[in-house]
């Protein structure tokens, strides 16, 4: 069993499942190489003639000899031969392959009464263990017979269990012999067929037997048994047949052909045997060209599955093994109204509005509503003549205030100079021509910052009329300063006198 290294996810998107069948999809082939094969299409990195595909496990045979000619997969330069015959390649998707060979997908065991001499037994076995093909498990095998025993063994298998089993069985022999279309009917799955399904991996073997001893009696009436391996179509679900073709091997093929039609279906990878992470490291092997990404195909619970496939990216169409290339949404694939504008970008596209409406311009989205001009020019106006109207109406209300409070502060100091005998000490100092030059107004303010606030550590005395307080004028004079206490407005006039008196003294502090 190989070796399997954990991949790393920056290196490619992890897939554990393996897509189911689906149509082929738009094929693209290297410049100067064939590109069809009768009709089916041959896309890269599978290719038709030298250099045309990545590697020889690619190669594909057009064989001219068939109207229309024919596809058959080679494999090391020859065609993949099982019993001398050759594979036909009936479709190529982007994640598997469709192959034909009725003589390689059939088992045969042929015994019993009057063929002794010439006995056939042949089991199903086909490997694809060095080549970048695993087995789908869309396929099953399929085994007619009467009490027969179809044995399926894979690469997956534990082989001391055999694989898996299917069973076929037949009731009432005797009533057989009496139909007179020389046979009764069986029925697929039903009477004389079972299916069962197989694993994904690289091998599969089929081998029948017989559950009672019947093939070593003359007396077995049915002397084939058949089990065929293949992908089981919708139309080929349920198909009737009659048991008496199981005597013969060719009337049973020419009379059962839905049978022997159903494709072999593989899946195709890009290096099996080599991890994605030496992969990528290569850029040379490295399959994934430009727009495109890579899906591991690496499965921990089945053996011998690794490698990885290419697909483009979002927004991207071609072929991911050549470069995929931007798709022009806009050109039919978009989500755009009809009367918006779409813009192509690279791996996306955009909408937009024509003038004069706004909004995603999407049809799963807000669409294009149209822009009401008046309505919208209105309602800017408004908004801006509201907001300058309520901005110039808080500036005057806030002016408007202020000087209200200047005001009515002068008011009250006006009224407490009248009030407290200012009146009196201007008209006092006025009658006296000596006292006016002498005599200097301080404002509160200046007082205020003589005394530090008239702070406690300033105060020099106190006498009946006030506290009298150390100060130090704007121009350093040091000088007492006396506040006057809340006394009677009766003895306003003693203040006052006292003031006129204390500014007729001589003193430098005074």
């Amino acid at each position: 069993m190989l070796v399997h290294l954990v991949l790393l996810q920056i290196f490619c998107i992890f897939s554990l499942a393996v897509a189911l069948p689906s149509n082929a999809t738009t094929a693209s082939t290297k410049p100067g190489c064939q590109s069809r094969c009768g009709n089916l299409e041959i896309p890269y990195p599978f290719g038709i003639g030298s250099n045309c595909s990545r590697s020889k496990y690619y190669n594909i045979n057009c064989n001219t000899s068939f109207n229309p000619p024919k596809p058959y997969l080679v494999y090391n330069g020859y065609y993949i031969y099982n019993y001398s015959s050759s594979y036909e390649v009936v479709n190529i998707s982007e994640t598997q392959i469709y192959l034909k060979n009725a003589e390689a997908q059939l088992s045969v065991a042929c015994n019993g009464m009057g063929l002794d001499d010439k006995r056939e037994n042949r089991n199903i076995s086909m490997e694809f263990y060095s080549s970048p093909y695993t087995w789908s498990d869309a396929n099953q095998v399929t085994s007619l017979g009467c009490d027969d025993l179809a044995m399926v063994q894979t690469d997956s298998s534990n082989e001391s269990d055999g694989g898996v089993a299917c069973a076929s069985y037949c009731r009432n022999f005797s009533d057989s012999s009496n139909e007179s279309d020389g046979g009764v009917v069986g029925s697929c799955p039903g009477r004389g067929c079972c299916r069962t399904s197989i694993t994904k991996g690289t091998y599969v073997g089929v081998q029948l037997s017989d559950m009672h001893s019947y093939w070593s009696r003359s007396s077995r009436l049915f002397r084939c048994s058949f089990a065929f391996v293949g992908m089981i179509g919708d139309d080929d679900d349920k198909f009737n047949f009659s048991l008496s073709h199981l005597d013969n091997l060719t009337t049973f093929l020419n009379n059962n052909k839905e049978f022997t039609s159903m494709p072999l279906v593989l899946d195709w990878g890009i290096s099996r045997n080599l991890t994605l992470t030496l992969a990528v490291q290569n850029s040379t092997k490295y399959a994934c060209k430009k727009n495109s990404d890579c899906i591991d195909l690496y499965q921990k619970s089945v053996p011998y599955i690794g490698g990885y496939r290419c697909r483009c990216k979002e927004g991207y169409e071609g072929n991911p093994y050549l470069g995929c290339e931007d798709i022009n949404e806009c050109m039919n694939n978009h989500e755009c109204i009809s009367n918006g504008a779409c813009t192509n970008t690279e791996g996306s596209y955009r909408c937009s509005c024509p003038s004069g409406y706004r909004d995603d311009g999407k049809k799963k989205g807000f669409g294009c509503i149209p822009i009401s001009v008046p309505h919208d020019k209105l309602a800017i106006g408004v908004g801006l003549s509201t907001g300058m109207g309520l901005l110039v109406l808080l500036s005057t209300c806030f002016w408007l205030y202020k000087f209200q409070k200047k005001r009515k502060i002068k008011k009250r100091k006006e009224k407490f100079f009248k009030q407290n005998g200012g009146l009196l000490l201007q008209q006092q100092i006025s009658t006296d021509e000596g006292i006016l030059q002498k005599t200097r107004l301080f404002s509160v303010k200046e007082l205020e910052k003589a005394t530090d606030h008239f702070s406690e550590s300033r105060i020099l005395g106190e006498g009946g009329q006030g506290m009298v307080y150390k100060g130090m004028l704007t121009d350093g004079k040091i000088v007492a300063i006396k506040k006057s206490k809340v006394v009677d407005e009766n003895q306003v006039e003693q203040f006052i006198n006292e003031i006129v008196m204390l500014s007729q003294v001589i003193h430098r502090n005074v």
